[in-house]
């Protein structure tokens, strides 16, 4: 009774066919323009693959933004193929852990967004401060220091670029250690090793800490905002204007 997935097909004129590729949705962050030149060994946005059992399907159409089904539901089976002695004999743990891995990427690359968000934000706010009168030394001061935790931040998701690139070595950053656990067992059907079970519940406490740090930081940055535009700061982005009518 859940669901697995949701499809869509085309609706012009004709035949159409449309497939499910065994996959649950991809925990990709959302790309309205995505890169129609991938390189041919980029792995596709992809979700992690289902394990075989009895399924079902059916059809809708959305016709004036209401979903009306049409057709029958029909069941089909997806079959195991046993190619290889390192296949488990429990597909369900697999997926389970992968679906982790999946929550995880999803949550950091999630963050990750935040950052580059939270970046825009401070760098505006920086800009308004000259343009505000009665913003004093302090709103500066406070605002340099967010934008020295939000570096700190950084560091912690996506690594200290400045080391590496003086080939000095330098702790994995969360992202580059979810990115490796997707690379090596996204596809995979054998049982979980124990190394990448490991690794990720280091992942998940390293990145408890990374959220926490964030949370913090966006509430400290939205309580800088609503002070600066008490003070009348031009709008910058992630603020609500606020405004009075003087109309009788």
């Amino acid at each position: 009774g859940r669901i697995v997935r949701h499809l869509k097909g085309p609706t012009d004129q004709g035949l159409h066919r449309v497939a499910w590729d065994l996959r649950y949705p991809a925990p990709d962050p959302v790309d309205l323009d995505p890169d129609s030149q991938r390189s041919p060994w980029a792995r596709p946005p992809q979700g992690p693959l289902a394990t075989p059992g009895e399924y079902r399907v059916s059809l809708a159409l959305r016709r004036d933004g209401r979903l009306q089904e049409t057709g029958q539901t029909q069941s089909f089976r997806v079959k195991p193929l046993k190619t290889s002695e390192l296949v488990a004999e429990d597909p369900a743990e697999v997926l389970a852990f992968q679906q982790r891995i999946a929550d995880l990427y999803r949550a950091v690359a999630g963050a990750n967004g935040m950052v580059d968000e939270l970046q825009s934000r401070i760098d505006h706010l920086m800009a308004a401060l000259d343009q505000t009168p009665a913003a004093t030394a302090e709103h500066g001061k406070r605002l340099r220091a967010l934008r020295t935790r939000l570096l700190d931040l950084q560091v912690m998701l996506t690594g200290d670029r400045t080391r590496s690139k003086r080939a000095e070595p330098a702790p994995l950053p969360i992202r580059s250690r979810v990115a490796y656990l997707l690379d090596g067992y996204w596809s995979s059907r054998a049982s979980v090793p124990g190394e990448y079970s490991e690794s990720l519940a280091v992942a998940e406490r390293q990145f408890e800490d990374a959220r926490k740090a964030l949370e913090d930081l966006l509430s400290d940055l939205a309580a800088l905002e609503r002070e600066l535009e008490s003070l009348g700061a031009p709008w910058t982005p992630g603020r609500m204007p606020q405004w009075e009518s003087t109309s009788g």
